[in-house]
């Protein structure tokens, strides 16, 4: 009976948000930072969770967000590199014993931990900031840039 007692209580800590649930809290307080915003971008072959674009200083983040499934985060972060300036990837608090960041921080591939407070708040943990790509491939950036252009151009004033 502990057993289950003890596996029911590490099942009410990892709360009940989805993926999706996540990306639209954390996309919706990057709106109200003053970010652009575009949400489950897919440039074949890749989707991308969040892709930030800041109008100050005209600068792109990938954030990839992932509830589980981590062996599949570290290549898409690597991926994000090529689209963006900056990637990083976001995974609940729960999960920080759990998997090995190493290969992340030595990619410059920045971290964050969300905690899931309530059905419509997270908070988020700044564990390493995102060294900015080398790799960053022009023409997958001009494909962001139009993206970023066609949705949010009215209110840009770059």
């Amino acid at each position: 009976m502990n057993g289950s007692s003890n596996r029911s209580t590490a099942m009410n800590e990892r709360k009940v948000l989805s993926e999706n649930a996540v990306n639209d809290l954390v996309s919706q307080s990057l709106v109200k930072a003053g970010f652009k915003v575009l949400t489950r971008v897919r440039l074949n072959p890749a989707e991308l969770d969040i892709v930030l674009f800041d109008p100050r200083t005209l600068e792109l983040t990938n954030i990839e967000i992932k509830k589980n499934r981590w062996e599949r985060l570290f290549q898409q972060a690597l991926r994000g590199k090529l689209y963006c300036h900056y990637s990083v990837v976001m995974v609940p608090i729960w999960s920080k014993e759990k998997i090995d960041l190493t290969s992340f921080i030595h990619e410059g591939i920045g971290i964050i931990f969300y905690e899931e407070l309530s059905p419509t708040e997270v908070k988020l943990h700044y564990e390493a900031a995102p060294i900015r790509s080398t790799q960053l491939n022009r023409n997958l950036k001009k494909m962001l840039y139009q993206e970023i252009s066609s949705k949010h151009a009215h209110t840009i004033y770059a």
